[in-house]
């Protein structure tokens, strides 16, 4: 921490201290703004000058030990902010909270550099205390959290970090504190059991906090729609075939779950696969909402923009999915991918819509032969905006 109190009761800031000052006030006591125990001055060649509690200390606020890239990474936040004239505090403490963000912007946006794995329940808590008192919250990440573009399964910990949005799909920050650069990776998904996202860089040497936020709030993430529906289709069963044979357990449950529906995993109609299960949290399982779905729509017969809208929206979080832990609501990802898949039924005529009602349409998805034949016509890749044009809902 860079804040403390001396004997008399006043306040320093070691961020707007000179190293030749250094000296004069180590021979002065120096005590925790929160928990009031002693704290030590160190201002070694390695860290950056900072105040660090006792080892047996049980102060709540400054509980973990702060290593030298959070030290860094919070005060070029910081600095950054008021170098743009941004109204910042560092270390604000909220009396009502309870919390200490490692950076409080104008008074509403609270910045937490995290460097180190986190409980998830403490995450979670955290998060949600900002969010009920009308904070925002940014969790950003350290070189050990952050992926930076690294192609690699997330570890949980990792995982947990991550938001999700419309216009971004999942996304997270992370921070390379040597280099000044405040990193955005975002359209997570998952690609034959591999990692991609698009990643884009913003320097805070050259651009401030809220440019960088006001040119995030511009990037839209695109999908590609599949040269060919039934090659994807066909390598998808391939895949399930082998997993199947070596016994994987999600595949076990999800061929249990459609032998149970009368259904054949291995001989699902194409019109399943029109969007790739590529989410990076729901996975396979989003095929059970997908029939479900698409049984909800050929037992009504027709369905109104109403309806399909109440249908998706209150979308039920499977059995499958509930032990899922993110800090936003998955039951948010569930709705959201429901809309796209229906956006891409209507794409590919396997859903009419007419006069605002929305029709299956039996004669173009009986036949594998004629979705074979239709499909492989799809020569050119084209770009499908993430964000819903035909089919909104909100």
């Amino acid at each position: 921490m860079f804040f403390a109190k001396n004997q008399a009761g006043e306040l320093i800031d070691l961020t707007r201290i000179k190293r030749d000052e250094v000296k004069q006030l180590k021979k002065m006591n120096w005590f925790c703004c929160d928990c009031q125990e002693p704290v030590i001055l160190k201002a070694g060649r390695i860290k950056q000058m900072h105040f660090a509690h006792g080892k047996d200390s049980e102060c709540q606020s400054f509980s973990e030990g702060e290593t030298r890239e959070h030290l860094a990474g919070k005060t070029l936040l910081y600095q950054n902010c008021c170098h743009h004239q941004i109204p910042v505090e560092l270390e604000a403490y909220l009396p009502e909270l309870k919390q200490r963000p490692d950076v409080l912007v104008e008074q509403k946006l609270a910045l937490e550099f995290q460097c180190s794995p986190l409980n998830f329940e403490r995450l979670k808590e955290r998060t949600d205390n900002y969010q009920k008192h009308g904070y925002e919250v940014l969790w950003i990440l350290g070189q050990e959290l952050f992926s930076f573009g690294k192609k690699g399964p997330l570890s949980k910990g990792q995982q947990q970090f991550i938001q999700f949005s419309n216009c971004l799909g999942y996304y997270s920050f992370g921070l390379r504190v040597e280099t000044s650069e405040l990193v955005l990776s975002y359209g997570m998904c998952l690609n034959e059991g591999r990692l991609t996202s698009s990643l884009r860089v913003f320097s805070l040497e050259n651009q401030s906090l809220f440019e960088v936020f006001t040119a995030i709030k511009l990037i839209r993430h695109s999908r590609v729609v599949p040269r060919s529906l039934y090659e994807v289709t066909k390598a998808q069963r391939l895949m399930w075939q082998r997993s199947l044979y070596n016994r994987r357990v999600p595949e076990m449950l999800l061929q249990e779950y459609f032998y149970c529906q009368h259904e054949n995993l291995l001989q699902l109609p194409l019109y399943y696969h029109c969007l790739s299960l590529s989410d990076l949290f729901l996975g396979e399982a989003e095929l059970i909402l997908r029939w479900e779905l698409v049984q909800q729509i050929k037992q009504e017969k027709s369905m109104s923009r109403e309806e399909l809208q109440r249908y998706v929206s209150e979308k039920q979080v499977p059995e499958e999915l509930s032990d899922i832990q993110t800090l936003f609501p998955i039951k948010k990802v569930i709705s959201y991918r429901l809309r796209l898949y229906v956006q891409r039924l209507i794409e590919f005529d396997f859903v009419q819509v007419k006069a605002q009602y929305y029709y299956w349409n039996d004669k173009r998805c009986d036949s594998d032969t004629w979705l074979e034949h239709e499909l492989r016509k799809i020569t050119e890749e084209i770009q499908i905006p993430y964000r819903i044009k035909l089919f909104r809902l909100q």
